[in-house]
């Protein structure tokens, strides 16, 4: 576009202010290609918004002038550049912000838009730009015609305040009463004009008040010049607006294109489908910090080479297990015990079995599979056999490195806190290493509010990075060399800005380099240079530059939790400081003055934690009423006393200078901390605690939010008071029930087991409660209760427990303890089973509703919620009290509501379905049946599959499993016999609704459906 503009020749002008007087310079030049690509590199620099930009062209319209031109073409940095309303440069942020949206967007879409598609559109909109600055090349003799009635403009601002409003030329005085009419009209066409584009000068021809003139061209039937102002005006207003508009759209759709160049060479980086589950050796390297399981190891990986047809990832997760993978009721063991000890930076050749990245997929909950996809994991799996070291490669390059020196900083730590209830905890401030923090404790910080405490956060970073650079100042102003002060050299407070970011930069790297460290990071870098160009910021262009800087490294960082908490909570800060600005300190004694900044400290958590209000709400479904009080103590106790001990113990640790303080100070630190802890658990375990609300949809969080910024907004802004109301979806949202008589059916994907939550209109009953695969590892904890709280369910009406295998009952504790359950079914005893579990694991279950009642679920006992009739059709009888139940003694349920019926089967084989249909009577036909024993070869009979007839038939199957759920014949046979089949594997979580209108059936894979889901 400056190649085509500026070819054969230009006019350049500049204007300033000179003395306070309004100059114009004009320059025409030939330019040539050197000339060009200067010229090209400023307009660049502008769009950007870089600091070198100081020059502008006013042929383009949505630039404004950074310098001002002088006498010998250069920019005077002494003139102040004249800043107009509508050719007002658009905020810095904007730019940044629509670079940062167009990264963003795209880790949204199902598919990734083509990026044919995005080249046409950046084309197009680069056409719309080129074409939009050809009018405003065109009209460029008004510059030198009414250059002194600008001049006589800008005076008329100057020596009389009173009158800016118009121009002398329209300041009205003494003029006769026959041209007063004529004079307003001329006026309001003067100000319409202005309104639009207040930069652009009188038109050339008569002035307004010159009635004599305007007659004339009335009476030739011509518009007047004051029509023709206000029209030029008008044009020159809209292109800039439009001009814009369309830049900022290139930006988005640039942006975009590199997200998706940066998705696509991700994608590309995926292990082939005919490389699943087999034997593959592999030469790998060891990256991150290897963490302990209950018998083995789990660490990331880079794969070097291998000898296989076929692509490999170039960074999987593996699990090394000592011996037999560890059971469910296996007891922890040190991996050193049976296994060698791994370090990052070791170079081994290893037999594994990969497998793709394929989670568990619900409507709510954490989403593993975006979470390894935006850490860069395309595979996991296991290694097989034995492995042999080949070298050691952990100083040969930077990241092996710094995983190295956190590793071994690790190990340090925990050799004087291994044996300490929260030395995890205390690691975890440290270096960001959270692995050990157990659910437990999780659980109290979640509820209390206190979990960026106990993360690497922008508090810990900055503080280390102020006390480095505080030190480093005092110092470098009073130390001399050759007799001369140091800070007479350079200046101390640029000495201080440097070391205070060098700190922060090498913290970060040993915290993990996470979202909240590299938000912080980039932050402070801005800062810093803004020190070294001694520029300053706003707020608002510090957020933005720091979002696209972290999304041009990382673009899937927008995915984690940590991003929008992190940004949300820097811009509250900034907003409680902009308020703070705006107030006088009171002057008083000491006490008055420590008791005004702890009234205002306690101002400010207060806000932070109403400000965040939403952003929690939609992210974790809770909100907890104690996060002031919690951390009016929390945070004086964590942040600036335990954190600062637990670094000065991490020195102690690594440089071994003094053992025996080491020793004192590990305790002491970790009594300070206990005794922190001990108060948020107190506060934490009452019923007011936190309060669960559904999840409500992401668009009444947004309006939450822009509720909550308007409603911090100045007093006396209008509508500032029903900003409050954009708050009442977000508080209020109540997931839609179904109606009387009619149920809701929702099959939780939980890998290899079975969990199905069914609603009426005001009961919830819950069948099976999902798999258990370790002591502290069950889908009750990880996937019901968060998916129960979400949907707004506190309360179980009947737990129905099919039988007592572990896929099926593994997270009954979890449930029972997590939330109230009235009554319960199992074939077992299933309270003695619970007690049995607490010995086994070591851990004691409290049970939310400890009234709860416990029946065998036999045939023919039935109840009715709302309108829909529930009653089991198997087993036939109990006898005794069974404290276990195979799968042929499964509880079998049939639901049927006012439109449909459903049949949950359990474990249920070939045997048992020919006995009930056997029975009399038989199991009638069900529109919806779930597949007996997961699709497996041996259930599902064709004399079952045919009597059922179903419309909808689903199966519940991890992926890859080693049995082979479901069977390839089984899953052909029961496609044959329905409309529809699903299995969890492909579709995830299943809702199922039943009304009137028929059944309506959905998918968390298919509503939630992500670019990198299958690859």
């Amino acid at each position: 576009m400056v190649r085509g503009l500026l070819s054969g020749g230009t006019l350049v002008t500049a204007r300033y202010l000179r003395n306070d007087r309004m100059v114009t310079k004009r320059l025409r030049c030939t330019v040539g290609k050197k000339t060009i690509a200067f010229i090209e590199l400023l307009i660049c620099a502008d769009i950007m918004h870089w600091p070198a930009s100081v020059f502008l062209f006013s042929r383009l319209p949505f630039m404004q002038w950074h310098g001002a031109g002088t006498n010998d073409g250069w920019a005077d940095p002494a003139n102040e550049p004249v800043v107009c309303a509508s050719r007002r440069r658009m905020p810095v942020a904007v730019w940044y912000c629509s670079l940062a949206f167009g990264i963003a967007i795209v880790q949204w879409f199902e598919t990734l838009p083509s990026p044919t598609l995005l080249i046409l559109i950046g084309l197009s909109l680069l056409g719309i730009c080129c074409v939009l600055s050809i009018p405003a090349m065109l009209p460029i003799r008004w510059l030198d015609r009414r250059s002194h009635q600008g001049e006589q403009y800008y005076r008329s601002q100057r020596d009389q305040p009173h009158q800016r409003n118009l121009p002398r030329q329209l300041q009205h005085h003494h003029q006769p009463q026959q041209h007063q009419r004529q004079h307003q009209h001329d006026c309001q066409h003067y100000h319409q004009g202005l309104q639009r584009d207040p930069c652009t000068p009188p038109q050339p021809g008569p002035l307004p008040c010159q009635s004599t003139g305007i007659t004339k061209h009335h009476a030739r039937g011509r518009v007047s010049q004051s029509e023709r102002a206000s029209a030029g005006a008008a044009l020159a207003g809209f292109c800039p607006m439009l001009l814009r508009l369309s830049l900022l759209g290139l930006c988005v759709v640039s942006a975009a294109l590199y997200s998706v160049w940066r998705a696509q060479c991700r994608l590309a980086d995926s292990l082939d489908r005919h490389l699943e589950n087999r034997p593959l050796s592999i030469q790998l390297r060891v990256t991150g910090l290897p963490r302990d399981l209950v018998n083995g190891w789990a660490f990331e990986a880079q794969v070097l080479t291998h000898a296989h047809a076929g692509r490999l990832p170039e960074r999987i997760l593996l699990r090394w297990y000592a011996g037999a993978r560890s059971g469910p009721y296996a007891k922890p063991r040190r991996p050193a015990a049976g296994l060698p000890d791994l370090r990052p930076g070791q170079v081994w050749q290893m037999t594994v079995k990969l497998k793709r990245i394929h989670t568990p997929r619900n409507f709510h909950g954490f989403d593993y599979d975006a979470y390894l996809f935006a850490a860069g994991i395309r595979a996991s799996g296991s290694v097989n056999g034995a492995a042999t070291l080949l070298r050691d490669e952990s100083c040969r390059k930077f990241g092996p490195c710094i995983e190295r020196m956190r590793f071994e900083l690790r190990r340090a730590m925990n050799g004087v806190l291994q044996q300490k209830r929260f030395g995890p905890v205390l690691i975890a401030l440290v270096m960001g290493d959270q692995n050990g923090i157990g659910n437990e404790d999780w659980k109290i910080f979640n509820l209390t509010g206190i979990t960026h405490l106990v993360s690497i956060s922008g508090s810990h970073i900055t503080m280390l990075a102020a006390m480095g650079s505080l030190g480093v100042f005092r110092l470098w102003r009073h130390l001399r060399l050759q007799g001369k002060l140091l800070a007479d050299r350079r200046p101390a407070q640029m000495i201080a800005a440097t070391a205070g970011l060098l700190v922060a930069g090498i913290y970060s790297l040993l915290a993990g380099w996470g979202v909240p460290a590299q938000r912080t990071f980039i932050m402070l870098a801005i800062l810093w240079l803004s020190v070294v160009w001694r520029v300053r910021l706003k707020g608002a262009t510090l957020l933005s530059v720091t979002a696209f800087a972290i999304l041009l490294l990382d673009p899937w960082a927008v995915l984690s939790v940590g991003f929008c908490l992190s940004f949300a909570a820097v811009a509250g800060l900034m907003l409680w400081g902009a308020r703070l600005q705006r107030r006088v300190s009171p002057a008083g004694t000491l006490m008055f003055k420590i008791g005004y900044g702890l009234k205002e400290a306690a101002a400010m958590q207060l806000f932070m934690s109403v400000a965040l209000a939403p952003l929690l709400i939609g992210l974790f479904h809770q909100y907890a009423f104690v996060s002031p009080l919690v951390n009016a103590f929390a945070i004086p106790a964590i942040g600036a006393l335990v954190t600062p001990l637990a670094l000065l113990l991490a020195v102690l640790c690594a440089t071994r200078l003094w053992p025996q303080a080491t020793i004192w100070l590990a305790d002491g630190v970790h009594r300070l901390l206990e005794l922190t802890i001990t108060g948020v658990r107190v506060i934490s375990e009452q019923d007011w605690a936190a309060l669960h609300f559904p999840a409500p949809p992401g668009h009444w969080v947004v309006l939450g939010m822009v509720g909550l910024c308007l409603f911090v907004l100045p007093k006396g802004f209008p509508g500032r008071i029903l900003g409050l109301l954009l708050l009442i979806p977000v508080l209020f949202y109540r997931p839609p029930r179904p109606s009387a008589g009619d149920w809701f059916m929702t099959v939780l994907d939980v890998g290899q087991g079975a969990a199905v939550l069914v609603s009426t209109r005001h009961h919830n009953v819950l069948f099976d409660t999902g798999v258990r695969s370790s002591v502290d590892n069950d889908s009750g904890n990880r996937i019901i209760v968060p998916y129960l709280q979400a949907m707004g369910v506190s309360t179980i009406d009947q737990l129905i427990v099919s039988h007592s295998d572990l896929d099926h009952a593994g997270g009954a504790g979890s449930v029972l303890q997590e939330l109230a359950v009235r009554h319960a079914y199992a074939p077992f005893a299933l309270n003695y089973y619970l007690e049995r579990e607490q010995r086994a694991l070591a851990r004691d279950i409290r049970l939310k509703a400890p009234q709860a009642t416990y029946d065998f679920c036999q045939r023919d006992v039935a109840f009715e919620y709302d309108g829909v009739q529930f009653r089991f059709y198997h087993p036939f009888g109990i006898a005794g009290m069974p404290l276990k139940a195979d799968n042929d003694h499964s509880c079998v349920l049939r639901i049927v509501g006012r439109h449909h019926s459903a049949l949950l089967s359990g474990d249920i084989g070939t045997a048992v379905e020919g006995r009930l249909l056997a029975a009399k009577p038989p199991i009638p036909p069900t529109d919806v049946v779930m597949a007996p024993h997961h699709g497996s070869a041996n259930s599902s009979s064709p004399a079952f599959v045919q009597a059922m007839r179903p419309t909808v038939v689903f199966a519940q199957a991890g992926y890859l499993n080693r049995y082979g759920h479901p069977a390839s014949k089984v899953a052909a046979r029961w496609r044959d016999s329905a409309q529809w089949f699903f299995d969890t594997i492909q579709a995830g979580a299943i809702r199922i609704e039943s009304g009137a209108d028929g059944l309506w059936v959905n998918s968390a894979r298919l509503s939630q459906r992500r670019y990198w889901d299958g690859f």
